[in-house]
């Protein structure tokens, strides 16, 4: 994922891109935005940019290994942690199970997921997605890695706080101008009445 390939979000891609050039990259670092916001895509095409061999001035080259195997979601820096529940296949989840499957659904959706999407799409049914234990253990395993960059991604503040993670830093994104929405997704959506709204197609 390129910062060029993700619409809207101009000032935070800016921020994001400035932490490198001025190597001021926070170790923790949280993303904040509204679902659509791009948030997932913005933490991918930062990591991307940060361990790119050959950046650009103002994005990652997309060609090196490093960007080829981002682009793949198979770098062996990269891990995922997402929430997860038991499914006919696994009895016992942790992110780690359901890695081919999550790294099949983002790039399908074009790095702008949902978590309803998620679940429905790995099966969990009407069960409640978390983020358990194992992966807990495993979340810390990997934070005792020297020069770990940690990002999360929420829609959420409130329960970040009680978790008392401390975030060095923290980015808002607002959600897409109806103009960003539509050429992202091939569609707005048009409020005709406050109760109802109406699906609007663009070519």
């Amino acid at each position: 994922m390129q910062f060029k390939d993700i619409f809207g979000q101009g000032f935070t891609k800016e921020k994001l891109i400035n932490t490198v050039k001025e190597n001021r990259v926070s170790h923790a670092q949280l993303f904040l935005g509204p679902e659509g916001s791009g948030k997932l895509a913005l933490a991918l095409a930062y990591a991307q940019y940060i361990s790119c061999t050959d950046k650009k001035a103002d994005d990652s080259c997309g060609v090196c290994s490093s960007c080829i195997k981002y682009n793949k979601l198979i770098h062996p820096d990269l891990h995922f942690f997402f929430p997860s529940a038991t499914t006919k296949k696994i009895t016992k989840p942790a992110s780690k199970c359901f890695s081919a499957e999550w790294r099949e659904f983002v790039i399908k959706n074009n790095y702008y997921v949902a978590l309803e999407d998620w679940f429905e799409y790995i099966g969990i049914e009407n069960k409640q997605g978390i983020i358990n234990a194992q992966d807990c253990n495993d979340i810390i395993t990997v934070l005792c890695i020297n020069n770990t960059l940690f990002i999360l991604n929420t829609d959420i503040f409130e329960p970040i706080l009680e978790c008392n993670i401390i975030i060095i830093f923290n980015y808002k994104l607002s959600p897409l101008s109806r103009e960003a929405f539509a050429r992202r997704f091939g569609y707005f959506f048009c409020s005709c009445r406050r109760e109802k709204e109406v699906e609007v197609g663009v070519n």
